[in-house]
């Protein structure tokens, strides 16, 4: 497989990924952006659910834009290329991360 194709599959996991990410997050700013129970107990134990989203809400932020800068790294043609120190970013860190912009090294 030539890393055109590979990186075409990448890309396309990729898409996937972001795709669920970006419908997760539009359901979490709906939830949050629903009103609050009159009930003060009631609000006080949404107020907890809420920060527990809001936590959730910002890590799929960050994986969107992680996945966003990657599908244009792969646009670009420097996927898989370690931001840092311009070497290439091994096989089995980008399997277990394929947004990674560092290699091991550089982390």
């Amino acid at each position: 497989m030539t890393n055109h194709t590979k990186h075409d599959s990448i890309r396309a996991e990729l898409q996937t990924r972001l795709d669920h990410l970006m419908k997760r997050a539009q359901g979490i700013d709906s939830e949050l952006s629903e009103p609050g129970d009159t009930d003060w107990e009631e609000r006080a134990t949404e107020m907890e659910d809420d920060e527990v989203l809001a936590t959730l809400g910002n890590i799929a932020v960050k994986e969107i834009t992680e996945i966003r800068e990657a599908i244009g790294r792969i646009d670009k043609g420097t996927y898989g290329v370690c931001s840092r120190c311009k070497k290439a970013i091994p096989a089995e860190r980008l399997d277990a991360v394929p947004y990674a912009k560092t290699c091991t090294a550089c982390i």
